[in-house]
């Protein structure tokens, strides 16, 4: 996956501050988005994703 130069480097930072691999902070990341939309989805009314 490409991530900018920036956004790697304090992923990076994030990774050796925290003991947890980019890896798992990349998935802890994306599930933490999908459970966001998911919860999105059901104020709006069973939407999934916002638009625009």
């Amino acid at each position: 996956m490409y991530l900018p130069e920036d956004l790697k480097a304090r992923l990076d930072a994030e990774a050796a501050a925290t003991g947890v691999s980019r890896a798992e902070l990349i998935r802890r990341g994306i599930a933490m988005l999908l459970e966001d939309a998911r919860r999105a989805g059901v104020r709006r009314g069973g939407g999934r994703w916002p638009s625009g």
